[in-house]
């Protein structure tokens, strides 16, 4: 299948149900299709929004953003940053020579619904672990902001 030919990712969220159900909770989450196109949808809660979306080689993406972060941060990051705090690394995807993924969607989309599940159940349903993943992630995204800034100097 190609990119055009590929189920959209609002037909990809919703042939997952069980798996979100286990997720978010049966009933306790919403799914919309994301403009401008077929490549991206959005399923959220009300502890958290997460953002999927196709790249042009194929690779399944999200993105979790806190809908109620804790003052001081912003908690928008890849589900791959977020996973880290629970010290889970999120192993890329294999790909062919011509650098396309190899995997089918539906088994990426359902890697990235899995990982999320984990964080809802591990971290983000204790306000203590959410708060200290927040940090976390605002702590690595300004750090790395910093260091692509050319602001970072390790001395």
């Amino acid at each position: 299948m190609g990119l055009f030919t590929d189920p959209s990712m609002m037909e990809l969220l919703e042939g997952q149900r069980a798996l979100l159900d286990d997720a978010f909770g049966a009933g306790a989450y919403d799914i919309a299709s994301l403009p401008p196109g077929r490549h991206a949808a959005q399923v959220w809660s009300n502890l958290l929004e997460v953002r999927f979306g196709r790249e042009r080689d194929g690779e399944i993406t999200s993105l979790i953003s806190l809908r109620n972060p804790p003052e001081g941060t912003c908690a928008d990051a890849g589900t791959w940053l977020w996973a880290k705090f629970l010290g889970a690394e999120v192993q890329p995807n294999d790909r062919d020579q011509s650098g396309m993924v190899i995997a089918a969607s539906e088994d990426q989309l359902r890697a990235e619904i899995q990982v999320i599940g984990r964080l809802i159940k591990e971290t983000f349903a204790n306000p203590q672990k959410l708060r200290d993943a927040a940090f976390y992630v605002d702590g690595y995204t300004r750090a790395y902001n910093d260091y692509c800034s050319g602001r970072w100097d390790p001395t």
